[in-house]
């Protein structure tokens, strides 16, 4: 027969723990010195006693364990983990008489099993479940969540699970709306660097980016939540206008003070907090100032003002420039001025643009380069052009470098638009650059060729200047000597005269020489004489030009071409103002980067095809294009297969259709099999780069245009305010080329300036900044506690029907207070009912006695039924005795009578 291992103590206590005996556990713990019990001792899960009562939401054994001194371990986590608010409640009270260092690893307890992730402590898993309750109570007793950047993280190595992981729960835990609510002074700043820290992180931990993205929108939400809680202007306003690093002083009133919280948020890409109608509202009142009226003009009066100001903008911009005071400041610093000017700007650029297209250019590529033509055109495009469109170069550029200078580098490339003017700025430059470079080139090659020039018919004696010691042969043959060295240093003034000087020792010499000879022969000198001198004499044929492709000035004018085309492309960023325009627009930018990644997988498939057909039809077609070359055929040209690059150009152009099937033919040769790899080839890479890529890349920029569509109202808003927020900055008020000039208003501000540092005490200054700070972080607390109310009421509304976890505990631990209760009421009866029965043996006892009492009584009572019988009958006796005797008397009296 088998036997059956006896069950301990502490096997017994941890059940009656785990099942809620409430009073064998509190017997246990009062005898736990004379049983020797561990209470301490945990079960095979390696959960304690404490944990078991935790996680049963039994909290009067919790607070048995608590007061008998047990080990509190991770009991704290598993509290939290199970929104057990009075256990965590509880056992931060009950820490605050450990130790300091006991109290800390407490209340920052990591898991003891592998229950949980090892880096998780109650106040992360709290923030998980974003219960305020628990957040507050934690908060209170110093719990605080860890910097993933710390030192605590640092000693895990990177790039394994349990610091990715560990690293996720604590930015799951540091995005919670109510642990940023009630930590952080700035709840709205924090929501925007936070937002963006997991935007990075999304990136650089790519095994998770879905859940880093999950929590960046989250954030963002956050913040435009908070937002969301302002109720009046001045609220809208304190937030909205708030940045610590700038000085009140500065500014003449509140309603100047730039929108530098909208800054920070389009900077960071919070798209929700920006596009939120709070934002929008005060966004566009700063935008249109003092213009505002025209919104509730009709759209025909509002483009009518509009193209009144865009066309006055020069005199404006010089107004300004040399008055900018009173009206004429407030009406030019408008946002929505500044931004029409802008415009305004750019459009007569792009006439200036328009102008070198439409005029016919008064000399050719060809007479630039060859120095032919009038010397001071170096260019296609009119000198007047030239400059009109270097003043606004230089505006623009201007412009640029103050953005830079103020925004930084960084922020200055997050702005696509910014890019873009970059890219043009550095095309034009690059214009005028080479341009420069071909006029010296010329002028240098005008000078060596001057230099170098070779009369045909002359000598190779050097030239002299005419003189009377000069011989002159008398022989026609040797009349001219047959080269002329052209010294530099001989001007054309003494070039001009050598050349008559010559041509008359020349008449004299040949006497009866023809007039047409000698005429042919000046015609052949003048000819060859490129330093600018034209002939007198009949018309000369000019040589076919022969120069390289790549001179400055052929490459100059493709970069002006190029320039052009993205300048002109610039107009489509103006388009996002229009709501029915912008979204399209966006949509786009959007597919842009559909296409960018479509080249990258295009590249390979079309190199690889490339290559293959290459090495099919390479050397047949160099045996055509032999062939053709020995007929003496003067169009010869290279086969589409001919060479790699030759190929890649034929396999791009045939996704258009431009290619017909003769490509894949191979001449003067009956090679089926060649033919049919080259035809099965391209074929393959006619369905595989059109029916399956092309239509891949149709499908992903839909994709894109529906994700936009989507959110075309947050998108649109969006990218207005990062259009606009460039004229809602302070300066920068005059538009190109008008900037360039110092305004009034400018130097009264800088020479301010230097008085308010230098003169003004900082301490003014400094306490201005300190109350407008805490006017702020007082608003910022207001709209955080706000933010508390409105979503712990919501949650409780959206879950009125439903049953969490807490109240399944909490009727649980109900059940077991009535159940204890219930328990003590039965011993208690239990007792009454064994001490009732200890009475009810006595009363027996005394029934019996009563009973023998009884048994005598009946004898008793027979006894004096026979003494009462017997003393009637006595007592009749003595009645007949009595009334016999008094009869007697009676009878004797009346004897006597």
């Amino acid at each position: 027969m088998a036997t059956v291992n006896p069950i301990s103590q502490e096997e017994r206590f941890l059940t009656a723990v785990r099942d809620g005996d409430v009073s064998y556990v509190e017997q246990v713990l009062e005898s736990k010195h004379e049983t020797g019990l561990d209470i301490n001792q945990s079960d095979r899960n390696g959960k304690s006693a404490l944990t078991l009562a935790v996680l049963q939401g039994n909290l009067l054994i919790i607070k048995l364990l608590l007061s008998h001194g047990t080990r509190l371990g991770d009991a704290l986590l598993r509290a939290v983990d199970t929104q057990f608010l009075d256990a965590v409640q509880l056992i931060c009270k009950h820490s605050e008489s450990l130790e300091p260092e006991e109290r800390k690893a407490v209340i920052g307890c990591h898991p003891e099993n592998d229950d949980f992730h090892p880096d998780l402590t109650p106040i992360v898993l709290a923030a998980h479940h974003n219960n305020y309750l628990i957040l507050k109570t934690l908060l209170k007793y110093g719990a605080v969540i860890p910097d993933p950047d710390s030192s605590d993280f640092q000693r895990t190595e990177k790039h394994t699970l349990q610091r990715s992981v560990g690293t996720l729960n604590v930015y799951r835990a540091l995005s919670s709306g109510y642990y940023i609510s009630l930590t952080a002074p700035d709840p709205i700043g924090h929501a925007f660097t936070l937002s963006s820290k997991l935007g990075e992180m999304s990136n650089q931990e790519y095994e998770f980016r879905a859940e880093y993205t999950e929590l960046s929108e989250s954030v963002e939400q956050y913040a435009a939540d908070i937002l969301a809680q302002a109720r009046d202007s001045d609220e809208l306003t304190s937030i909205l206008t708030h940045n610590h690093s700038v000085q009140p002083s500065d500014e003449n009133n509140a309603k100047e003070i730039a929108l530098f919280k909208v800054f920070h948020a389009i900077s960071c890409e919070q798209k929700k907090f920006v596009a939120h109608p709070h934002c929008q509202q005060l966004l566009i009142k700063r935008f249109y100032g003092k213009m505002s009226f025209m919104r509730d003009w009709s759209l025909f009066k509002q483009l009518l003002l509009s193209l009144v100001i865009m066309l006055m903008y020069p005199f404006t911009s010089l107004l300004y420039i040399f008055l900018g005071s009173g009206k004429v400041m407030d009406f030019v610093s408008t946002p929505y001025v500044k931004f029409l000017m802008d415009i305004a700007s750019r459009m007569t650029f792009l006439v200036f643009l328009l102008i070198t297209t439409i005029v016919p250019p008064t000399v050719t590529t060809e007479e630039v380069i060859t120095g032919q033509g009038d010397p001071n055109q170096f260019s296609q495009v009119p000198l007047s052009v030239i400059i009109l469109i270097l003043l606004w170069i230089i505006g623009m550029t201007w412009a640029e470098i103050k953005a830079i200078w103020k925004g930084g580098v960084s922020n200055y490339l997050k702005d696509g638009a910014n890019v873009l003017d970059f890219a043009i700025l550095a095309l034009f430059w690059s214009y005028m650059v080479l341009t420069l470079i071909s006029y010296f080139q010329i002028q240098r090659d005008t000078e060596l060729r001057v230099a170098t020039t070779v009369i045909p018919g002359l000598g190779s004696s050097p030239v002299v200047p005419p003189g009377p010691s000069r011989s002159v042969a008398t022989d026609s043959s040797t009349v001219i000597p047959a080269t002329v060295n052209l010294s530099s240093e001989v001007s054309l003034e003494e070039l001009k005269q050598y050349i008559t000087a010559t041509i008359l020792d020349t008449e004299a010499a040949l006497d009866g020489v023809i007039r047409s000879e000698l005429d042919r022969m000046l015609d052949v000198l003048l000819e060859n004489l490129t330093c600018g001198v034209e002939a007198t004499q009949g018309p000369t044929a000019a040589p076919e030009p022969e120069f390289d492709p790549l001179h400055p000035a052929l490459v100059a004018d493709a970069v002006f071409a190029i320039a052009t085309v993205v300048t002109f492309l610039r107009l489509l960023i103006l388009t996002v103002s229009s709501q029915l325009v912008g979204p399209l627009q966006i949509s786009l930018g959007g597919m842009l980067f559909d296409i960018a990644k479509f080249i990258m997988v295009f590249i390979i498939v079309w190199f690889a095809f490339s290559l293959g057909l290459n090495q099919i039809y390479q050397a047949y077609q160099e045996i055509d294009l032999t062939l053709c070359l020995a007929e003496g055929t003067e169009d010869c040209r290279p086969g589409p297969f001919y060479d790699v690059g030759q190929s890649m150009l034929t396999l791009f152009w045939s996704l258009f259709g431009l290619e017909g099937l003769e490509i894949i033919r191979v001449n003067h040769a009956k090679h089926g099999f060649t033919e049919a790899v080259g035809t099965i080839l391209f074929a393959l890479y006619m369905m595989f780069a059109v029916v399956v890529m092309l239509n891949a890349l149709i499908a992903m920029m839909s994709n894109t245009y529906t994700r936009v569509e989507e959110n075309s109202d947050t998108e649109w808003k969006f990218a207005r305010a990062k259009m606009w927020v460039h004229f809602l900055h302070v300066g920068g008020t005059v538009p190109p080329p008008f900037n360039v000039i110092p305004t009034r208003i400018a130097i009264t501000e800088l020479l301010s300036r230097c008085y308010r540092r230098c003169c003004v005490p900082r301490r003014n200054q400094n306490g201005k900044n300190k109350m407008a700070e805490h006017t702020y972080k007082k608003i910022a607390r207001l709209l955080a506690e706000r933010y508390i109310l409105d979503h712990s009421s919501s949650s409780g509304g959206d879950a009125e029907n439903a049953v969490s976890r807490a109240d399944v505990m909490a009727i649980r631990n109900d059940v077991a207070v009535f159940r204890y209760e219930t328990f003590k009421s039965l011993n208690a009866a239990d007792q009454s009912f064994e001490n009732l029965q200890d009475v009810l043996g006595n009363i027996k006892v005394q029934l019996q006695k009563v009973d023998d009492i009884g048994a005598k009584t009946e004898q008793l009572d027979t006894s004096v039924k026979d003494l009462k019988e017997r003393n009637r009958v006595i007592r009749n006796t003595v009645d007949g005795m009595a009334a016999s005797l008094l009869r007697s008397r009676a009878g004797r009296t009346l004897v006597g009578h």
